[in-house]
């Protein structure tokens, strides 16, 4: 259990963080949800949109400012 409450506190030390795994993403700290739909998700992340762009796409978890979006992901931008 010390090795993943290490991997914890690096993670969660930054403004923000994605990881993609197993035809998901991961995103800590999201500022903002502007529109959820199975083609493409879009939010706020530290003052810049970021675009999620795939198929199936299902919001699959959410907790505070964290979430996982399950899908297949094609393009993901960030402006």
């Amino acid at each position: 259990m010390h090795v993943w409450t290490n991997l914890q506190k690096f993670l969660y030390d930054k403004d923000y963080f994605l990881a993609y795994f197993n035809n998901s993403l991961y995103v800590y700290n999201f500022t903002k949800l502007y529109s959820i739909t199975n083609k493409k998700i879009v939010m706020e992340i530290a003052a810049k949109k970021l675009m999620i762009l795939g198929n199936d796409l299902i919001l699959k978890r959410s907790c505070g400012k964290e979430l996982i979006i399950y899908g297949t992901i094609k393009e993901v931008t960030y402006e």
